[in-house]
């Protein structure tokens, strides 16, 4: 099982950071202000999602499975998720 973060607002993955005590790790990402600037947008796992079912499908992973967690909501994860499954 790979847990993996939800679609989520770079604030809100900043907050949990936070809470989980790696102030060190942002605040070396606030000295490049270059790198700090990507990463303003929405994240979310598409690239490793697609990458798991594609090795699964290939038989390469036997029984595997992904949990994600929700730091932009449920609905938003679900939601986001139930659109990934529609491509």
């Amino acid at each position: 099982m790979a847990g993996l973060a939800g679609p989520a607002r770079l604030t809100t993955l900043f907050k949990y950071a936070v809470r989980c005590g790696v102030g060190p790790s942002i605040r070396a990402l606030g000295a490049r202000p270059a790198l700090f600037a990507k990463l303003t947008t929405e994240r979310d796992p598409e690239s490793i999602v697609r990458a798991i079912v594609h090795a699964r499908s290939a038989g390469g992973l036997g029984e595997f499975g992904i949990h994600l967690f929700s730091f932009g909501g449920l609905a938003h994860t679900c939601g986001w998720l139930h659109a990934l499954a529609a491509r």
